[in-house]
C-alpha cells in the first residue's frame, strides 16, 4: 500500500491524501492551511504517510512548485489544457539546462473536461473513498460547486464543459482530481479495509 497527494494552491491552499487501492484511491486526510505554510506541512505529510507521488498547481505560484520540486523528486505540476484528445493527461519533462537557467521540470497536462468526466464517472463506480474528518463538510461542499453544461465547443460541435459557480469554491474538487490523477504516476496496488464515506453520484452518502 502506498499514499499520493493532491495540492491546490492559493491563498488557502487546499491538501489531501490517499491510499492508492486496487480500483482507485482512499482519501485519508484533508486540510485546508495558508500557502505560506504549504512547504514544512507537505514535507510533514510526506514523511508522515511515506508519499510516493504528488501532483500540485502550478499556478499562481510558479515560482513555489519550482522551489519545492526542487526537495521533492516525485512532485508533479499540473496544467490545464482543453483537447478533443482522448488522453486523460499526458506527463511531460524537461530536462536541466545551466548554460539556460532552465532547472529539470516535471509536468502533467491535464486534458481538463476528460479529467473531471472520468473523476465523476469514478465517484460513482466507488473507486474513490473519502474519509470523513473535521474538512468532510467543506469536500462535499467544494465537489458538487461545478456544474457540467452542454454548449457549443466553437467548431459548431456540441459538447459538455465543467463551469465553476459565481462561489467558485471548487477547491477540494480540484484536489481530489490532482490526488487521483497521482495515483497514475505510481505502480502501486493495495487495498484498504476500513470502509468511508464516499459520494455517491455527487451526493453523500453516510457510512452503514
Amino acid at each position: 500500500l502506498g499514499y499520493v497527494m493532491g495540492i491546490d494552491v492559493g491563498q488557502v491552499c487546499h491538501l489531501m491524501v490517499a491510499g492508492v487501492t486496487v480500483s482507485g484511491i482512499h482519501v485519508v486526510h484533508c486540510e485546508e492551511l495558508p500557502h505560506t505554510q504549504l512547504e514544512v506541512r507537505k514535507d510533514e505529510l510526506r514523511r508522515q504517510y511515506g508519499i510516493r507521488a504528488s501532483l500540485m498547481d502550478s499556478m499562481p505560484y510558479f515560482d513555489l512548485l519550482l522551489r519545492m520540486q526542487n526537495n521533492d523528486y516525485n512532485l508533479w505540476g499540473a496544467f490545464f489544457s482543453v483537447s478533443k484528445d482522448l488522453d486523460l493527461y499526458r506527463l511531460k519533462t524537461k530536462d536541466e539546462d545551466e548554460d539556460k537557467g532552465q532547472m529539470y521540470i516535471r509536468q502533467i497536462d491535464l486534458n481538463r473536461n476528460r479529467c473531471f468526466d472520468a473523476l465523476m464517472e469514478n465517484i460513482r463506480a466507488k473507486n474513490i473513498l473519502i474519509k470523513e474528518d473535521a474538512c468532510w463538510e467543506r469536500v462535499v461542499e467544494h465537489c458538487t460547486d461545478m456544474k457540467r453544461l452542454r454548449g457549443n465547443d466553437g467548431d459548431g460541435e456540441m459538447t459538455y464543459k465543467w463551469h465553476k459557480s459565481e462561489d467558485k469554491n471548487d477547491h477540494f474538487h480540484h484536489t481530489l482530481l490532482y490526488t487521483w490523477i497521482a495515483s497514475k504516476t505510481t505502480g502501486l496496488s493495495g487495498s484498504l479495509v476500513e470502509s468511508s464515506p464516499l459520494f455517491g453520484k455527487m451526493h453523500v452518502k453516510k457510512p452503514l
